[in-house]
């Protein structure tokens, strides 16, 4: 009994250590407001989709707890995926009596539609080097931007931010948009982006 409650908490210590990392770490990143502009050019692929499933796991460490979403795909804006789905992992969550806050993370619902900029586990500090969950059989993202990565799409089609907060106040005016002006924009900045990567190569050449 008592190795139990030793494992139990060291590993509440080893979740509180590593939130406290995380916070340090990420802290102006999650504050300071990320324009479309940015979260579109930095996006290694951005997805309109489906929320189809939602679990927590232990991360390969045992040492956080991860949760891991499972998005449907309906279109892709930008990026190249050849499978349905994607997975979506994000720090925290709850697995039995362990919880693991973190703020100013994207939040999914089971069954909502949503828009997210994405990036690959390994372009993240906190997610490689075992602080990831093994799922080789689906490619696996994190939400770039956290919750100013990850818009919710309304029946009305309206897409909207939430759960973060900017630093000084600033006002996000890219908060709410309609999915078409959002499709729109996004689609002149990947294209004018991809523009200028060409004419970069070109000029190397």
């Amino acid at each position: 009994m008592k190795n139990i409650i030793k494992n139990v908490l060291k590993r509440v210590a080893l979740a509180v250590l590593f939130l406290i990392w995380l916070l340090l770490t990420h802290a102006l990143s999650s504050m300071i407001k990320l324009p479309l502009l940015r979260l579109t050019q930095v996006s290694d692929v951005i997805i309109l989709g489906n929320v189809e499933d939602i679990r927590c796991e232990w991360s390969l460490n045992r040492e956080i707890i991860l949760t891991v979403t499972t998005l449907k795909i309906k279109e892709v804006w930008k990026g190249n995926i050849r499978y349905s789905r994607v997975f979506i992992q994000t720090p925290g969550g709850t697995i039995g009596d362990l919880s693991l806050k973190v703020s100013d993370v994207s939040v999914f619902q089971k069954g909502e539609d949503v828009l997210v900029f994405l990036k690959t586990i390994d372009d993240v500090m906190h997610l490689e080097n075992s602080f990831s969950v093994s799922l080789n059989y689906l490619p696996s993202f994190f939400v770039f931007g956290r919750a100013q990565g990850k818009y919710s799409i309304d029946n009305n089609k309206i897409a909207r931010k939430w759960g973060y907060s900017l630093l000084d106040k600033e006002v996000d005016k890219d908060n709410e948009l309609t999915l078409t002006e959002l499709k729109e924009r996004i689609k002149v900045i990947v294209k004018d982006d991809l523009k200028k990567r060409k004419k970069k190569h070109e000029t190397i050449r």
